[in-house]
């Protein structure tokens, strides 16, 4: 499968094959090729907890609900403004009755899959420091054999921001990497979806899977075999919008 046919065939899916398994030297190879995704410094931050099957329908009865009830806000948010789920303005009633019964029909997920919990390491405090007082040492340097007027002033006042961004690559190269999972499980003919809620339960998640307390729990990849999804349902709700573009290349 080339790439364009991935990207075009990649869908969010809950529902998975009950019947059928994936095996773990699969699993390993889909983390194996993601790791091939761009990191900043290259760094490859990232870490993988691969919850088998048996393990993960645990794990989701434990803790999905509660993170469901954090994120209910924005379930309701997105249920009052997709008519394709109630068609019309709904009372206060029927918007938490259809909140509730599209998160158990349409978030909640079911049948057999693994669950990849992505979390990194933070950077330690220590280390950020040292980025800070690097800077100042680069600083003086630029004083010294570039003394141009205000650059003192400019690099002092966005310090704190360079030392945010470089963290912030860290974030980015981690999110690069679980949408390669679903790259390669879409590749591989698999389903599988991105779950950032699960950073919501975060501090349950490292205690029940020995994830260290000094790492970030950036969300997870379910990965298992299509199961029972309506076609049509797909299609309606997976369609994609022109990307806004604005064009700065001198071409008019």
């Amino acid at each position: 499968m080339e790439l364009d046919e991935a990207l075009y065939q990649r869908r969010s899916i809950r529902h998975f094959d009950p019947q059928r398994t994936v095996a773990r030297e699969t699993i390993a190879a889909l983390i194996a090729t993601a790791a091939m995704a761009p990191s900043a410094g290259n760094r490859q931050g990232w870490r993988v907890a691969a919850v088998g099957p048996a393990d993960a329908r645990a794990l989701c009865d434990a803790l999905e609900p509660q993170a469901w009830s954090l994120n209910y806000a924005i379930f309701r948010q997105v249920i009052a403004r997709d008519p394709n789920v109630m068609g019309r303005a709904p009372s206060e009633r029927e918007l938490t009755e259809a909140t509730l019964a599209w998160v158990e029909r349409e978030i909640r997920l079911t049948g057999d899959f693994w669950l990849l919990v992505v979390h990194f390491e933070r950077r330690p405090d220590e280390e950020v420091a040292a980025l800070s007082t690097s800077i100042d040492d680069i600083l003086a340097h630029l004083l010294e054999h570039h003394p141009e007027p205000g650059l003192a002033e400019r690099v002092r006042s966005r310090k704190h921001e360079v030392a945010a961004v470089d963290q912030l690559a860290d974030l980015g190269s981690v999110a690069g990497f679980m949408f390669g999972l679903t790259l390669a499980a879409t590749q591989a003919g698999l389903a599988s979806c991105i779950q950032y809620t699960w950073r919501l339960v975060a501090p349950e998640l490292r205690e029940r899977l020995a994830i260290p307390a000094s790492h970030e729990v950036l969300g997870a990849v379910a990965v298992g075999y299509l199961g029972d999804v309506d076609p049509a349902y797909v299609a309606r709700h997976y369609a994609r919008r022109p990307v806004p573009t604005t064009w700065h290349d001198q071409r008019g």
